[in-house]
């Protein structure tokens, strides 16, 4: 079964405690979480920075923490969480998991650009 993987950047630790506790509270499962250190977001940051993409910091750091999980897994099907995930149901791994394996895609990638439709 695939692993659910976090990444924690330091200044959101609590929220990635919070979610970990909450997943194994709801269904019993653990979520493997990946630090990204304080430094390693202030370099993401100042890169960002210098790239010209102005203060649109969060979402490259949590892409950055997605790409460290794909590479831990090379190749291999994970769920992915960010910190302010909250998963509902007892049953929310299972679903996604016979989502994913009904879609038969090398991924399944949410998003809410279009609600309700792609959500």
């Amino acid at each position: 079964m695939p692993p659910i993987i976090l990444t924690a950047p330091e200044r959101q630790q609590h929220l990635v405690d919070r979610l970990v506790k909450h997943v194994a509270r709801l269904s019993g499962h653990t979520v493997t979480v990946i630090p990204i250190s304080r430094a390693e977001d202030d370099t993401t940051k100042a890169r960002i920075k210098r790239a010209g993409m102005g203060s649109n910091l969060f979402p490259c750091l949590q892409a950055s923490g997605l790409r460290k999980a794909a590479l831990l897994n090379r190749g291999q099907p994970f769920i992915w969480l960010e910190p302010d995930s909250i998963p509902l149901t007892p049953d929310w791994y299972d679903k996604l998991v016979a989502e994913y394996h009904r879609g038969n895609r090398p991924y399944m990638l949410s998003s809410d650009s279009h609600p309700p439709a792609d959500l």
